[in-house]
C-alpha cells in the first residue's frame, strides 16, 4: 500500500494519479475527474455542512479507498484521531493549530477542529490505518511537509490492519475491497467545527441515503436560486458565463460554521448557539468592503446582517472589544489594513440593514479607529500598535494606512450622524481629512513619512515603486483611495 504522493516527474508513482484536463468537470456543486492511474471516475457533490462521493471502479480483486487524515492546505494537521463505529461507519477528528502551517503558513493564528462522521456504502472488511512516527520536534508547516525528510518518514508509516481506533500525528484509514467492472461505490461524509455528535447529526439531516444525483440535484437548485437574484440580458455565453461565475464566487464566504442543531465555537472557546442569526467566518475585510460586500447588501442582505453580528458576538467572546480586521475561525490572520468593517456596517445601516445590536456595533467601530486609525497625529506610519502587531499591521506603509483610515474615520462620523452623536460625527470628519497630511508637494502626489514626520527617501523609480508604504500596491495605485472626499482630492 502507498501511503505517500508520487514525485513531481511522476504523480502516479504514489496515491496521486495523472488525469486528463478534457476529463475533469466541475461546476457549482458538483467536480468530477478521472483517474488515468486507476481507471477510476470519481464525483462529488455537496450539502450545505456534508458531501457525497461517487467512486465508479473497473473490475478489481482488490479496489480501495483511502483517507489521508493529515491534510491540510498549506501544511498538516497536528493531530488526529480514527475510529471504526460499525460495519460502514468511522468517526473521528483532525486537529489544526499554527504549527501545522496552513492559512499563511502558520501566521493566522488558528486552532479549530474538524469533526468527521463518514459512512461507505460498502461493507468495511478488509480496512485498517497507516500510521506515521513524526519525530518531536519536527517543523511541519506547508514547506517541510512536502521536504525529502518528511515524505520519507510517512513513506515508513506502519500499516495496522484492522485497527479499529488509532490516535497520532501522521494518520490515515483504508478500505479494500473487491468490484465488478463498472461498479459505484459511494463515501459520505458530515463534518463539524463542534463535535463528533455534530457532524454525524448534520450528515443525518442533509444525506439520509445513497442518492448521489438527488443530493447533485438540491444542490444545483440551492445555487441556481442564488444566482437568479440577478438576471443579465445581451452579450455572448461566454460573457453569461463569466458573469454567473463571478456572482458565484461572490457568495462562497463568508460561510456559516453553524450546525444543523444550532451550535457554533465563539471565540471564547466554548460552544454557543445562534438563535438569532447565521454564525459566519472568512471576513478578508480589506479584499471585500469594496465591492463583494456592497454587493451582498443589495443582493443577499441577510448574511450582511449575519456577518455584523458574527464580528460583533467575536469582539465579545474574545474580549477585545474590537472588530476584526480579516478573520477566519474566530481569528485574525494578521493580513492587510484598515478597518473594514466599520465601513461595512455604517454601508449597512445606511441601506436599511439594521437587526444586529446597533450601540454594541458603534462602539466597537469607535474602539477599533481608536486603536488602529489616524488619531490626532494625523497620519499612520504603522497598522496597529506595535506591541500586538503582526504581518502587515507591523510594516511601515504609511500612505496605504493613512488613507485606508481616513476613509474608516469617515465612515464612523457618518454613522456618527445618523445616530446623533453630533461631537463624535465632527471628531471623525476632521480625521478623515488625514490623508492631506502626507501629500509631498515636492513630488506632487502622496508620500510616505516617518513617525518623526519626515519624509522617506524618494525611490528612482517614484510613485510606480511597489511596496514604497503602500501594501500589495504602488503610490500611484493606493493614492486615489479617497473616495469620501473627492472634491478634497482634487
Amino acid at each position: 500500500m502507498q501511503t505517500i504522493a508520487g514525485r513531481v516527474d511522476h504523480p502516479g508513482e504514489g496515491w496521486r494519479s495523472d488525469y486528463k484536463k478534457k476529463n475533469e468537470k466541475a461546476t457549482a456543486g458538483y467536480y468530477s475527474v478521472f483517474l488515468d492511474e486507476y481507471k477510476v471516475r470519481t464525483e462529488l457533490t455537496v450539502a450545505p455542512h456534508s458531501g457525497i462521493m461517487r467512486f465508479t471502479f473497473p473490475q478489481n480483486d482488490q479496489s480501495r479507498i483511502q483517507i489521508d487524515l493529515a491534510r491540510r492546505i498549506a501544511g498538516t494537521s497536528v493531530l488526529q484521531h480514527v475510529k471504526v463505529v460499525d460495519s460502514n461507519t468511522i468517526e473521528g477528528w483532525i486537529k489544526c493549530n499554527p504549527t501545522g502551517g496552513g492559512f499563511g503558513n502558520g501566521d493566522a493564528n488558528t486552532h479549530y477542529t474538524v469533526h468527521f462522521y463518514a459512512q461507505f456504502s460498502k461493507p468495511l472488511k478488509d480496512y485498517g490505518v497507516w500510521s506515521a512516527d513524526i519525530p518531536d520536534g519536527w517543523v511541519r508547516k506547508r514547506d517541510e511537509v512536502v521536504s525529502d525528510k518528511y515524505v520519507a518518514q510517512v513513506a515508513k508509516a506502519a500499516i495496522l490492519k484492522g485497527a479499529k481506533e488509532k490516535e497520532g500525528k501522521h494518520l490515515g484509514f483504508y478500505s479494500d475491497f473487491a468490484t465488478k467492472a463498472d461498479e459505484q461505490v459511494y463515501l459520505k461524509i458530515g463534518i463539524s467545527l463542534v463535535s463528533v455528535e455534530g457532524a454525524k447529526q448534520n450528515l443525518e439531516a442533509e444525506i439520509k441515503d445513497w442518492d448521489f444525483d438527488n443530493i447533485h440535484q438540491q444542490t444545483r437548485k440551492l445555487w441556481n436560486d442564488q444566482l437568479s437574484k440577478m438576471l443579465v440580458e445581451g452579450g455572448t455565453d461566454d460573457e453569461k458565463t463569466i458573469f454567473y461565475t463571478g456572482l458565484y464566487h461572490t457568495m462562497l464566504d463568508p460561510r456559516s460554521v453553524v450546525d444543523v442543531n444550532g451550535n457554533y465555537n465563539g471565540g471564547d472557546g466554548k460552544v454557543h448557539q445562534a438563535s438569532t442569526f447565521t454564525k459566519r467566518t472568512t471576513f478578508s475585510g480589506w479584499d471585500v468592503f469594496r465591492s463583494q460586500m456592497p454587493l451582498q447588501t443589495i443582493i443577499n442582505p441577510t448574511m450582511v446582517n449575519d456577518m455584523i453580528n458574527s464580528l460583533v458576538s467575536l469582539a465579545d467572546e474574545n474580549g477585545k472589544h474590537y472588530l476584526e480586521r480579516w478573520e477566519i475561525l474566530n481569528a485574525y490572520t494578521g493580513c492587510m489594513l484598515g478597518n473594514p468593517a466599520v465601513s461595512v456596517i455604517t454601508d449597512a445601516y445606511a441601506k436599511g440593514i439594521r437587526d444586529f445590536d446597533v450601540p454594541k456595533a458603534y462602539q466597537y467601530s469607535l474602539n477599533t479607529c481608536e486603536r488602529s486609525g489616524n488619531g490626532d497625529k494625523g497620519f499612520a506610519v504603522y497598522c496597529d500598535p506595535l506591541k500586538e502587531a503582526v504581518g502587515y499591521a507591523g510594516s511601515p506603509f504609511s500612505i496605504s494606512n493613512t488613507l485606508e483610515f481616513s476613509y474608516s474615520e469617515w465612515c464612523l462620523s457618518r454613522m456618527a450622524g445618523f445616530l446623533g452623536k453630533k461631537d463624535d460625527e465632527a471628531k471623525y470628519l476632521k480625521r478623515s481629512k488625514s490623508y492631506k497630511n502626507i501629500w509631498d508637494k515636492e513630488s506632487g502626489w502622496f508620500r510616505p513619512v516617518k513617525e518623526d514626520k519626515s519624509w522617506e527617501a524618494l525611490p528612482k523609480e517614484g510613485r510606480l515603486k511597489q511596496f514604497y508604504g503602500t501594501v500589495e500596491s504602488n503610490p500611484y495605485q493606493q493614492g486615489w483611495f479617497v473616495p469620501q472626499d473627492v472634491a478634497g482630492m482634487v
